[in-house]
C-alpha cells in the first residue's frame, strides 16, 4: 500500500475523551495518528480550534492528510479501502463518512443502492468525521479556519466555506468507513449520528468500482422526518447554492405520480397478515411507514444514466443503507435512546418500497457535455488552483456569507 506512505493522519480529541482517541489510533496503527489535543480545553469546548491543531498537523512530505474524530468505529481494513480510494482517486477531497440525517447521507445511500463507490457530494456543510485532504489543501484551511472570524462556528461550516471559495470539490465514500460511536458529546449534540452506509467491503471494492457518481443537480432527500427535493438554485451563479422543497408537493416535476405509488404502496398492504400490520401502525405513525417505503423506492427507481458502468449493488451495503432510513425515522433525538427496535420488524416495509419497480426516474435539465442527465462522470482535475497566491483573510469573510445562507445540522459529537 504505497498511497499510505504519503498519507499523514491526525485523530482530534479533548482531553477529557482522550482515552476515546487512543482507542482510535490502536486500531489504526498502521496509518501511524498523530493525537491532535484541544489546546484551550478549559474554555468553553469548540470544535473549530480543535480542527485547526488537526489540520496542522501534516507531516512533512505528506501529499494528502486524513483527519479523524475519537468516537469513531474504523471498518476492519480501513486502511486497505484508504489506500486504494487513494490510488483510484489522488485528486479530490473525500468524506469518509455521511451521517444518515444529511443530504450527503442520502447521496451514499443512492449511490449504494448502483453499486457507485464514490459519489460527488452536495452542497451543505463538509462533514468532518473522517475527511481526507490534499495536502495543500489542508495547510489553506488552516490559514482559511485562522481568518474566520467567529471561534463558535462549527468547523465543517467552516469547510464548507472553504470548499465554497476555493472551488474544491467533495467526493463521499460509500460505504462510509467508520461508524459514530453513541458516546456523549461535549458539545450537546446527542442525537443519532449513526452513518447513512458503514460497512467493511470486500478486498479491492475501491480499486474497480468505474466512475464517480456525478453530475446530478436534483436529489430526493430524507431529512427531519420528511422527503424533500434538493435541487441547484437555477438563479445562482454559485455551484454551492442548493435548495429544497417538500417532495410530494414537486414529485410531479421529476415524473413521479404519488397517487400511482401510494395504490401500490397499499396493494403491499393487503397482502401482508393483518396481525403484523396492526404491530407496524402500533409501532409507528402511518406517515413514517408511508415515508420509509417511499424513500426506498426512490433509492430503486431514480436512475443514474450510463447505470451499465456500475456493478450494481451489494447486499450488505444495500441492507445497510436501507435500515438506515428506519433508524433515521423512528429514533427519538437524545443518543441515550439507542439502539433503535423495531427495525427488524419493520424492515420488510422498506425492502418491498425497493423491490418495486417503477418507470426511471430521470430528472429534467441535468445534461452534462455530452448530453446524458445527471451523468456518471470519470475522475476530474482539481477545481482549486493551488499555485495562486490566496487571500484567506478575504476568502474567511466572504466565507461567512456561505455559512449563513446555510440551514442544515452539524454531525459534530466532539
Amino acid at each position: 500500500m504505497a498511497e499510505l506512505s504519503e498519507l499523514s493522519t491526525a485523530v482530534m480529541t479533548h482531553p477529557l475523551r482522550r482515552r476515546l482517541a487512543e482507542k482510535v489510533v490502536d486500531s489504526l496503527c498502521a496509518l501511524d495518528p498523530a493525537v491532535a489535543v484541544d489546546p484551550e480545553p478549559l474554555d468553553t469546548p469548540r470544535t473549530l480550534r480543535t480542527s485547526i491543531q488537526a489540520w496542522d498537523s501534516v507531516r512533512t512530505g505528506a501529499a494528502y492528510h486524513l483527519v479523524i474524530q475519537d468516537d469513531v468505529l474504523p471498518s476492519k481494513h480501513f486502511a486497505e479501502h484508504v489506500a486504494d480510494i487513494l490510488a483510484y482517486d489522488p485528486e479530490h477531497p473525500i468524506a469518509l463518512f455521511s451521517v444518515c440525517y444529511s443530504r450527503n447521507g442520502w447521496a451514499v445511500r443512492w449511490a449504494s443502492a448502483w453499486g457507485a463507490r464514490l459519489v460527488a457530494g452536495v452542497p451543505e456543510y463538509v462533514p468532518c468525521v473522517a475527511l481526507l485532504l490534499p495536502a495543500d489543501a489542508a495547510r489553506h484551511y488552516v490559514h482559511f479556519a485562522r481568518a474566520w472570524d467567529n471561534a463558535d462556528t462549527p468547523d465543517d461550516y467552516v469547510m464548507r466555506a472553504y470548499f465554497a471559495e476555493a472551488g474544491l470539490k467533495l467526493l463521499l465514500s460509500v460505504p462510509s468507513l467508520v461508524e459514530h460511536r453513541p458516546v456523549r458529546s461535549l458539545i450537546g449534540n446527542d442525537f443519532l449520528a449513526a452513518a447513512a452506509c458503514f460497512g467493511d467491503p470486500r478486498s479491492g471494492w475501491f480499486r474497480d468500482g468505474g466512475p464517480v457518481l456525478d453530475g446530478y443537480q436534483v436529489l430526493p432527500v430524507l431529512k427531519d422526518d420528511e422527503l424533500w427535493l434538493c435541487r441547484k438554485d437555477a438563479c445562482s451563479t454559485r455551484q454551492d447554492d442548493w435548495g429544497a422543497v417538500p417532495f410530494e408537493a414537486e414529485a410531479h416535476r421529476i415524473g413521479v405520480d404519488l397517487d400511482d405509488l401510494m395504490d401500490r404502496y397499499n396493494r403491499f398492504l393487503v397482502g401482508v397478515p393483518d396481525s403484523l400490520v396492526d404491530q407496524w401502525f402500533t409501532v409507528a405513525h402511518p406517515r413514517v411507514l408511508w415515508t420509509a417505503w417511499l424513500a426506498a423506492y426512490l433509492l430503486r427507481n431514480y436512475h443514474p444514466p450510463r447505470k451499465d458502468v456500475l456493478t450494481g449493488p451489494d447486499s450488505v451495503l444495500l441492507d445497510s443503507s436501507l435500515r438506515t432510513i428506519l433508524s433515521e425515522l423512528l429514533t427519538p433525538e437524545p443518543i441515550s435512546n439507542a439502539p433503535i427496535e423495531n427495525l427488524d420488524l419493520l424492515f420488510p416495509v422498506v425492502a418491498d418500497g425497493f423491490a418495486t419497480v417503477g418507470h426511471a426516474i430521470t430528472p429534467p435539465g441535468e445534461t452534462q457535455p455530452d448530453g446524458v442527465n445527471s451523468s456518471l462522470t470519470d475522475r476530474r482535475a482539481p477545481q482549486v488552483n493551488h499555485g495562486r497566491r490566496v487571500d484567506h483573510a478575504a476568502m474567511a469573510q466572504h466565507g461567512n456569507a456561505v455559512v449563513a445562507r446555510s440551514n442544515h445540522g452539524t454531525d459534530h459529537h466532539v
